[in-house]
């Protein structure tokens, strides 16, 4: 991030919006190098109205307003990237020195860099599994976790009390999301197409969502997915009713368990990759963590009442997973910022009012992912999943892969 036109520029968005904003993004270059600041800085907004926590066009916005004269701007923006990426490199950029020049703007910089840079760990180690799995998604019932594995396609039990692991279920494809069944008794747990697989996966092959028994590791039942679906998270809601996010394209599936089979599907247009789900106790409203955008609340009794979560001087973006902690508390994990961490955030009708770091910069290697509340204990997560450790073909780097860990928050730590 030395420079502007050095700058990577990764979109990850779809469609014509995906053509509309690197078409902005383009002109606004041609603007920078004419020394049209004016029109540099208006091509990239309307770009962020496309993409709000866009971080390439938010940087472009610092140096826009810096350009042009607006030096609190450029800081408040500046502030905002620092809280998502604290290894941003903006002293050596030499077309933000007119900023840079004010002391005082440095001294603020620094504050937010070293706040959101600071260690903290609020968690404790509960369970350690061998390197060779590749861990996503977890559920506890009673004194056992239950966990997907994504290269084996192993459904895992972890005996809290015996401290024993064994492999509940083998899945034909990679197994992904978890959710609870009915009354303890099994699991609902959902496949996928990924390419970090082991076994070569047939063109033919579709993704299920299957209900499991913790007795014996069955196949109980089993609901067809779309081909191209990958449920990033599931939870339940009433009457037998799962809702999951797919992660292949913006959109929730509402999956009738009963009747078996996919009741309708909630189009989430204005999202773009969406990953964890979270429902409040009244089974009335969703929380969708967007990779790219941030945290959207839907209303279930009117799907239309739809808002983000905001707030000005922090960057939503990078969530993972997301876990409902109570009327006003969401529990978020952020593994596309630097550094990863999970955080706590209260928020009066999507409106930020506190940001708190429950665990940051944690000196272990591989991604945090998703995770599990239980509101007698705290929030269990899944610290370090093998994602990075795959070459760019998805051949994993076996060297690389650690042993897996899941950690806990206990619940007088995360006030």
């Amino acid at each position: 991030m030395k420079s502007l036109l050095s700058f990577i520029l990764l979109f990850s968005v779809i469609g014509a919006q995906s053509q509309t904003l690197h078409k902005l993004y383009e002109e606004s270059l041609k603007a920078y190098s004419n020394k049209n600041y004016e029109k540099f800085k208006s091509l990239t907004k309307q770009g962020l109205q496309l993409n709000p926590t866009q971080p390439t066009l938010l940087y472009n916005l610092v140096l826009a307003h810096t350009v042009t004269g607006e030096n609190v701007e450029a800081e408040e923006t500046l502030n905002r990237l620092l809280t998502w990426n604290t290894q941003l490199n903006y002293l050596q950029n030499k077309a933000l020195k007119p900023l840079l020049a004010d002391n005082s703007v440095l001294q603020n910089l620094q504050e937010t860099k070293t706040t959101y840079s600071a260690f903290s760990m609020k968690s404790e180690a509960v369970v350690n599994l061998s390197k060779n799995f590749h861990l996503e998604d977890l559920i506890k019932i009673g004194s056992s976790f239950y966990c997907t594995d994504v290269h084996n396609g192993y459904v895992l039990k972890y005996n809290q009390k015996t401290r024993k692991s064994s492999v509940l279920s083998t899945l034909p494809l990679p197994a992904m999301a978890v959710a609870e069944g009915v009354e303890n008794s099994s699991i609902w747990v959902s496949t996928a197409k990924l390419p970090q697989f082991k076994k070569k996966i047939s063109s033919k092959a579709y993704p299920y969502l299957y209900e499991i028994s913790l007795k014996n590791g069955s196949v109980m039942d089993s609901i067809v997915l779309p081909a191209s679906a990958v449920l990033g998270s599931m939870v339940k809601g009433e009457e037998g009713l799962m809702y999951a996010s797919n992660s292949s394209r913006p959109e929730i599936f509402v999956i009738d368990t009963k009747a078996k089979k996919i009741q309708k599907t909630i189009s989430i247009n204005e999202g773009i990759s969406l990953q964890g789900i979270a429902i409040n106790f009244t089974k009335s409203k969703l929380y969708i963590a967007d990779y790219l955008k941030g945290i959207l609340m839907l209303d279930l009794g009117q799907e239309s009442v739809r808002r983000w979560i905001k707030k000005d001087n922090f960057l939503l973006k990078g969530f993972d997973g997301v876990q409902f902690l109570d009327r006003t508390n969401l529990l978020v994990i952020q593994n596309n910022s630097n550094p990863k961490r999970v955080i706590r955030i209260m928020h009066i009708d999507g409106r930020v009012q506190d940001i708190k770091l429950l665990d940051n910069k944690l000196p272990i290697k591989g991604e945090p992912t998703n995770g599990f509340f239980d509101p007698e204990t705290g929030f269990y997560y899944i610290a370090n999943s093998q994602w990075p450790f795959y070459t760019k073909d998805n051949r994993p780097k076996y060297e690389s892969w650690v042993p897996q860990q899941i950690r806990l928050i206990p619940l007088e730590r995360m006030y």
